[in-house]
């Protein structure tokens, strides 16, 4: 908790007013599956610790990122796979960096991503 207050406090500072801001993406994805049934999930119980029930492996399902400033709304892009460095690097470059260069953004805007999207692929496309 100290970390994460730390982090926001940074970042308030960093972003002093709201002009600043204004210029921060923030963003994330999603899965969403077929059905509710075929996501990987464990079960357990006191009552019966020894409870299995066996579901799909890897589902089927679509992947769903969006982003949004306190201006703008990004999105919905959609994948149908996995997002990794290659399809994340992929979105970068033929689909979000086109909408923020059209909307005079690519030059002022501070894209917030999780760590998932760190691998040196993803760093040279943001560079």
């Amino acid at each position: 908790m100290d970390r994460r207050y730390e982090s926001c406090r940074a970042l308030l500072d960093t972003f002093s007013n709201a002009v600043f801001r204004s210029k921060v993406l923030f963003s994330d994805e999603c899965a969403v599956y077929r059905s509710a049934r075929d996501r990987n999930m464990v079960f357990w119980s006191k009552e019966n610790p020894n409870f299995t029930q066996e579901l799909e492996h890897n589902p089927q399902h679509v992947m769903i990122w969006a982003g949004m400033t306190s201006h703008y709304l990004t999105g919905p892009y959609f994948s149908d796979g996995p997002v990794n460095a290659a399809s994340y690097s992929a979105m970068l470059e033929t689909w979000l960096i086109p909408q923020l260069r059209d909307r005079g953004l690519l030059e002022d805007v501070w894209l917030q991503h999780d760590g998932a999207h760190f691998a040196l692929s993803v760093r040279n496309v943001l560079n």
